[in-house]
């Protein structure tokens, strides 16, 4: 049995316009019982008025039992990511545009004009080594974990990256402001 269902407000607004209260609770019976125990109303026990709200909330109440036993099955299965092969650059031209955004804690995307698009789509075999990446955390002054980020983009691919450097840049702002919050949320972080 489900612990909750939705309930517009629009279904409120239409009971209160039903004058007898007996009546604003029979109809509200015969929703939460259709809702918790999924038992119809009987024949005739709603007048005219009653029957019409019931049924306004009737698909609702069925949609929100459909989204419940999904969810106890397990929900929607995950996509997997396209995993590609690693390519490395081994030549002394590191091009900044690799391919693709991935949307990380913040919801911003890098961007690229059509002109970059074109360079992306022609040089997409230049993938960062693991290397180019240690030495631009190095040269920037980044706290990043060069493995860690190699490894997240080797798992979950490199094909939404249009640039590698920023998103590096973007994953460092994002751990600064967790040790700021993680420090802010410690009172004894002064006295240390």
């Amino acid at each position: 049995m489900r612990d909750s269902f939705v309930f517009y407000s629009s279904y409120a607004d239409a009971i209160s316009m039903i004058e007898e209260p007996a009546s604003q609770m029979n109809v509200l019976k015969a929703i939460w019982d259709y809702a918790f125990r999924e038992k119809e109303p009987e024949e005739g026990s709603l007048n005219k008025i009653e029957t019409i709200i019931f049924s306004m909330a009737r698909p609702t109440i069925e949609a929100s039992k459909r989204n419940y036993e999904n969810g106890l099955k397990g929900g929607r299965p995950r996509k997997t990511p396209l995993k590609t092969p690693l390519k490395t650059n081994d030549n002394d031209n590191v091009n900044d545009t690799v391919n693709v955004t991935k949307n990380l804690n913040d919801n911003e995307k890098d961007t690229v004009n059509d002109n970059e698009k074109e360079n992306i789509n022609k040089n997409n075999n230049n993938l960062p080594a693991l290397s180019e990446i240690e030495s631009f955390c190095t040269s920037n002054n980044l706290i990043v974990n060069p493995q860690e980020f190699y490894d997240y983009y080797n798992e979950h691919g490199w094909e939404f990256v249009y640039n590698w450097k920023n998103l590096l840049k973007r994953w460092n702002s994002n751990q600064l402001t967790r040790q700021k919050q993680s420090v802010s949320n410690d009172p004894y972080a002064v006295l240390r």
